[in-house]
């Protein structure tokens, strides 16, 4: 990839303070990685995964556990979609409010 092409690559971004490519930059702009997300929304607003998927073929899960969100994440990501809340208990009853 010439360096022109990196730079219309990143400048896809979703996220909101550059995660994805910091997290690109720390992994020698690697390909085919696996990600993990937490809080992942509609999958595109403010994702800090979206470009690792959707240009450099990396895989993993996100997860949302708002509602509003799931109809949209699952349309936006082809990677794993997670709805239940992660919590640091597994088999563990948590209220999660939505407002």
């Amino acid at each position: 990839m010439t360096s022109a092409n990196l730079a219309e690559t990143l400048r896809h971004s979703k996220s909101q303070l550059g995660q994805d490519t910091f997290a690109l930059s720390r992994c020698g702009m690697k390909e085919n990685g696996y990600f993990v997300e937490f809080g992942a929304g509609d999958g595109v607003t403010l994702s800090n995964t979206h470009l690792l998927e959707t240009e450099f073929g990396w895989s993993g899960i996100v997860a949302e556990a708002a509602k509003s969100y799931h109809d949209n994440l699952r349309a936006n990501r082809r990677c794993h979609v997670e709805t239940l809340c992660v919590w640091s208990l597994s088999n563990f009853t948590l209220a999660f409010n939505e407002t």
